[in-house]
């Protein structure tokens, strides 16, 4: 990389002198007039900047201060004795030197100057880094919440990502980068690393920690922690313990400069770096960690309100079958040949989870009809009939007009229309039946039919199976969605397996 010096000048001696006094090997001295300030700037992207006072205006100093604004460069004032000195007055904050005085300040001036220009470039990246990664985090948040809130390591991934793959600010980069999270069963860490073929880090390992599993150095440290292994300088690490778990070190190619930070249960470590870690590294790592943090904690308050709404619609739903169904497994039962139906007919995952939740309240308006009614052994008369189909409008008026269960609302009603229009209440055909309430009903009828109940024996597999997919007096084929009757022909063994597995 080119150490450039600016120097802002028409005079050739003093040119000639600066050039004489710097390390030829070190650096490059570049020429400008006042006028060519900024264009020079951007093209060479000094580290220093020389300017004679002979050339300065009130105006130069105002680009110069715009210099600094977008990148900050180490300015040095160049003058004769009565200049330099009135200058030293009008420009109490910056560096002015006399040129008599240039041989003994001008080499240590610069190298300080590269040397702060390098931490400032370290500053910026990280700065810029963090800054970039607080603006995605919603990015990041939104596909966290698309899929299922436990899958961690995708939100780690994407975050990791974001960082570095996706980053071009960043010049220095971990090879792989460990994240390790907190599961019911202990420590959870992944491996995230550049896999052949692959633009990003790709998962390539998970495991678990137990207890014993420690490492080598504080991984809570206030200000994260760091190592240059190659360069055996030590941050925060005890060196005579082992540095890392034996799962860990066993997972990586190599283990050379790493940096890392944690947070109540969370630790991130980008291992592998190509150059020395610094405390900027550690700096962006903390800011991935409180990211995750945050996500972990989202994760962690929906499945505490969602379990709870989800128990309370459980109830809900397990009240209304009571007079049916005494063990509840009708209502999980037909969540998960929902769940399946919707899977087959590659619906997305947002679907999928919701109408899991939602099918098990298809049948809640049954908790308004006569248990006589719903228990009776014989033949329904006209009234009680209509009494029964009345269930689907109860269902919907119980459930309400919330957004949260607007797709339970809908298959409440629509459950019992058919694709011909012979359904009730409202005789919808085709495409006016809700697709949840379409995969509701299949799942339901096949659990009807193969459930026993006080008024009727259950069906077997082979039977209930050969009545949904040819038809019988009154099931048939064209009562069903021609895409999710097509499911249930090809995968029916499945459901068979669900209704074993859940028939307790």
């Amino acid at each position: 990389m080119r150490n450039n010096i600016l120097l802002i000048t028409k005079d050739r001696e003093m040119k000639n002198h600066i050039y004489g006094l710097i390390d030829q090997n070190l650096f490059v001295l570049n020429q400008s007039s006042a006028s060519e300030i900024m264009q020079k700037t951007f093209l060479l992207s000094p580290f220093y900047m020389i300017v004679d006072l002979n050339e300065v205006t009130h105006q130069m100093i105002q680009v110069i201060k715009s210099v600094q604004d977008l990148d900050y460069v180490p300015i040095m004032y160049v003058g004769h004795d009565a200049i330099a000195e009135q200058y030293q007055k009008s420009l109490p904050n910056d560096l002015v030197v006399e040129f008599k005085n240039l041989p003994s300040m001008l080499p240590s001036l610069l190298s300080q100057g590269l040397l702060f220009k390098q931490q400032y470039a370290k500053v910026s990246e990280a700065f810029e880094t963090i800054d970039a990664m607080t603006t995605e985090t919603k990015g990041v948040m939104d596909k966290y919440l698309l899929r299922e809130y436990g899958d961690f390591s995708f939100s780690a991934r994407e975050v990791v990502n974001n960082i570095f793959a996706d980053n071009p600010i960043l010049t220095n980069k971990p090879a792989h980068v460990w994240v390790v999270y907190p599961e019911h069963t202990g420590r959870l860490v992944s491996l995230f690393g550049k896999v052949e073929g692959e633009s990003g880090y790709e998962e390539i390992y998970e495991g678990l920690l137990s207890e014993k599993d420690l490492f080598g150095f504080d991984v809570y440290a206030e200000n994260g922690f760091k190592m240059n292994c190659e360069e055996e300088l030590f941050s925060d690490i005890d060196t005579d313990s082992k540095l890392f778990p034996d799962q860990m070190i066993q997972k990586l190619p190599y283990l050379t400069n790493f940096a890392g930070y944690g947070m109540d249960q969370i630790l991130v470590i980008g291992c592998n770096y190509a150059d020395e870690v610094t405390i900027y590294e550690s700096s962006v790592l903390k800011s991935m960690t409180v990211t995750l943090d945050l996500l972990e904690n989202i994760r962690y308050q929906i499945h505490e309100v969602e379990g709870a709404f989800n128990y309370t619609l459980d109830a809900l739903a397990r009240a209304a079958e009571a007079s049916d169904d005494m063990t509840g497994q009708h209502i999980r039962r037909v969540n998960e040949y929902s769940k399946l139906i919707a899977r087959k007919l590659n619906l997305d995952s947002t679907f999928v989870r919701e109408i899991y939740n939602a099918a098990q309240m298809h049948d809640v308006g049954k908790i308004y009809v006569n248990n006589q009614i719903l228990q009776k052994r014989g033949k329904l008369t006209d009234s009680e009939f209509r009494e029964i189909q009345l269930h689907t409008v109860y269902g919907e008026k119980i459930i309400g007009q919330s957004e949260y269960l607007s797709m339970a609302s809908e298959i409440a009603l629509n459950h019992h229309e058919k694709m011909d229009g012979t359904g009730y209440p409202n005789n919808r055909k085709g495409e006016e039946i809700p697709i949840s309430a379409r995969i509701v009903m299949m799942a339901d009828i096949y659990d009807a039919l193969r459930s026993e109940r006080s008024y009727k024996v259950g069906f077997s597999h082979d039977q209930t199976s050969d009545i949904l997919i040819r038809g019988d007096d009154r099931v048939k084929p064209i009562h069903f969605d021609p895409e999710v009757w097509r499911v249930f022909k090809d995968h029916h063994g499945e459901f068979n397996t669900i209704f074993n597995r859940l028939n307790e």
